[in-house]
């Protein structure tokens, strides 16, 4: 329903939350500050980093509008990465953007300014390779 909290911030968790319907806001907490960084919809995931690698919630995910959501626990993916251990990958993938999308939320950083700062790293890499190789 909406307002109902699905996981809090630094909760023990060991599944995973799949969307089928409605929104959810993720909010996180900073030395006592409170905002919501992201909205997640149908078919998108949340719980995922404690359920893959143990840790404790990174954020807190509460129903924004009345949702649906499955949770997949610990046991269901264990069968699924044992029979299809590829999917170990595509999660990584996803952990790994959401973390760092937090750690930006966290220190204060704009994802505008974070990616201004990865395509300003980008040309000033591709100017020292051209640069190098004394490529035109």
């Amino acid at each position: 329903s909406r307002g109902e909290v699905l996981v809090r911030q630094g909760d023990p968790g060991d599944s995973l939350f799949l969307i089928a319907d409605g929104e959810i806001g993720v909010v996180l907490s900073v030395d006592g500050a409170e905002r919501q960084v992201a909205t997640l919809r149908q078919g998108d995931i949340l719980g995922e980093q404690s359920l893959m690698t143990g840790e404790a919630r990174t954020a807190t995910c509460i129903a924004i509008k009345d949702a649906h959501v499955h949770e997949v626990d610990h046991a269901l993916i264990r069968t699924l990465l044992e029979a299809k251990p590829a999917l170990a990958e595509s999660f990584s993938a996803i952990l790994s953007d959401r973390q760092h999308a937090l750690e930006q939320q966290r220190d204060g950083l704009s994802a505008e300014a974070a990616l201004q700062r990865r395509d300003e790293n980008k040309k000033r890499l591709l100017g020292r390779i051209k640069s190098y190789f004394r490529l035109a």
